[in-house]
C-alpha cells in the first residue's frame, strides 16, 4: 500500500477519533474503520484470512446496502412529516414531473458491475444537480456519477433533440434502442432486515403517524362545512414531463482498469414520488464487449438528499488524497456528520479507497 495514501487516511481517522485497520482483499487494498477498535481488528482480519473466498461477499455487500438504505428510509420519513405540514389533504396530490423532482444525491444498486468487480464496493453514487449558472433553463441537468468500474459526467433532459445537441458521438434515437429492456424487468432490490431495521422503521411509521395526528384536528377546524382556501400556485416555469416519468442521458466518463475514455446513454424512469428510479445503459468499453455484444446494464437508485451535501459533510464522508492527477478515494457508505447521527454508525465498517493507486 503507497505510504503516502496511507498516512493521509490514518491522518483523517485520527482526526475524527476512529480506529483504522487495513489489508488487502481480493487483490485490492482495503480499509476497515470504525468506534470498536477489537471489531475493526477482527474484521480485517477475517477478510485477510481469507481474500480469495468470494463467500463472504454477500455479507458485505447487505452490510453496506443496509446503512445506505437506512438513509433512504430516513429521507422518506422526513420528506413525508414536511409534506404533511404543508398540507391539509390526507392523501398524496399526484403532479405531473418536473425537471428539478430529480435533483438530488442517490445510492446506486447495480448487480452487473459489483458482480463484475467486487473490489469496488457494492454501494455507488448519483449526484444530479442543476448545472451551474443555467438552473435549468436550457432543459437540462448534470449529473457526477460514481458506478464503480466507471466515473464521469452525466447530462440528462425530458428531450432526445436537447441531449443529442450536447454530443455528436453518442445520439439518441426516436425509437429507444433500449426499450426492449422495460423497467418491468429490472428486479426490485431487496435485503434481509434485521431486527435493528425493524425496530428503526417503526420508529419512523411512529414518528410520521404522529405528524399526522397533529396535522388532522388543524384540517377538521379549517374545514367548518367549506372547503379551506388554497394558496396560490407558483407559475412552474421548468421543464414538465408529460406521461411517463423518464429523464434521458447521456455520460462521459472514465473506466478504471485501462484508464479507457467511455461515452454512452440510457434513461432513468421515475417511481410516482420522484425518491427512486429504475435506469437502463449500455456499458459500451472493451471490458463488456464480450461474445453476445455489449452488455445491457441496469440498475435502481434511490434518493437519499434532496441539496448538495455542505462542503464539510463531503470531507466528512469522502477522502480526498491530493496528487498529481487528483485522484479521489471514496467509501462505499455515506454518512452525514452531524453529532447527532453519530449513534448511528455502526461499530466497524469496510471502506473501499480503491486505492490501486499507479495500477
Amino acid at each position: 500500500m503507497d505510504d503516502i495514501l496511507t498516512d493521509n487516511i490514518v491522518d483523517l481517522v485520527e482526526e475524527i477519533e476512529l480506529e483504522l485497520d487495513t489489508g488487502t482483499y481480493m487483490g485490492r487494498p482495503f480499509a476497515i474503520i470504525g468506534w470498536n477498535g477489537a471489531k475493526v481488528m477482527q474484521e480485517a482480519a477475517e477478510l485477510i484470512a481469507e481474500p480469495s473466498n468470494l463467500s463472504a461477499l454477500p455479507n458485505i455487500v447487505n452490510k453496506a446496502w443496509r446503512g445506505a438504505m437506512a438513509l433512504h428510509r430516513e429521507y422518506l420519513a422526513n420528506t413525508a412529516a414536511a409534506e404533511l405540514k404543508e398540507t391539509t389533504s390526507t392523501k398524496p396530490r399526484s403532479r405531473k414531473m418536473r425537471l428539478d423532482d430529480a435533483v438530488g444525491s442517490y445510492v446506486i444498486k447495480c448487480p452487473t458491475i459489483v458482480g463484475d468487480w467486487p473490489e469496488y464496493g457494492p454501494v455507488f453514487h448519483l449526484e444530479i444537480k442543476d448545472r451551474p449558472g443555467r438552473e435549468g433553463d436550457d432543459g437540462l441537468l448534470s449529473a457526477k456519477m460514481n458506478f464503480g468500474i466507471v466515473e464521469g459526467t452525466m447530462l440528462l433532459s425530458f428531450s432526445k433533440e436537447t441531449l443529442n445537441m450536447t454530443s455528436k458521438a453518442t445520439r439518441l434515437d426516436a425509437v429507444d434502442q433500449l426499450s426492449r429492456i422495460t423497467v418491468a424487468e429490472i428486479p426490485e432490490y431487496h435485503i434481509p432486515s434485521t431486527a435493528n431495521d425493524e425496530r428503526k422503521d417503526i420508529a419512523i411509521e411512529e414518528r410520521v403517524a404522529e405528524s399526522r395526528k397533529r396535522s388532522a384536528p388543524a384540517s377538521r377546524s379549517k374545514s367548518n362545512g367549506s372547503s379551506p382556501p388554497h394558496k396560490k400556485a407558483k407559475l412552474n416555469t421548468r421543464q414538465v414531463m408529460r406521461g411517463r416519468r423518464r429523464l434521458y442521458f447521456i455520460w462521459r466518463g472514465t473506466e478504471k482498469e485501462d484508464e479507457l475514455s467511455v461515452e454512452s446513454k440510457g434513461y432513468l424512469d421515475f417511481n410516482d414520488t420522484c425518491t427512486g428510479f429504475k435506469g437502463v445503459t449500455w456499458l459500451d468499453f472493451a471490458a463488456f464487449d464480450r461474445d453476445a455484444g455489449l452488455e445491457d446494464c441496469t440498475f435502481q437508485g434511490f434518493k437519499y438528499e434532496t441539496m448538495k451535501p455542505r462542503s464539510v459533510k463531503e470531507e466528512t464522508r469522502k477522502v480526498r488524497l491530493s496528487d498529481s492527477d487528483e485522484e479521489t478515494a471514496a467509501s462505499d457508505l455515506d454518512f452525514n456528520g452531524s453529532e447527532s447521527d453519530l449513534e448511528e454508525i455502526p461499530a466497524s465498517c469496510l471502506i473501499n479507497f480503491q486505492l490501486h493507486h499507479g495500477a
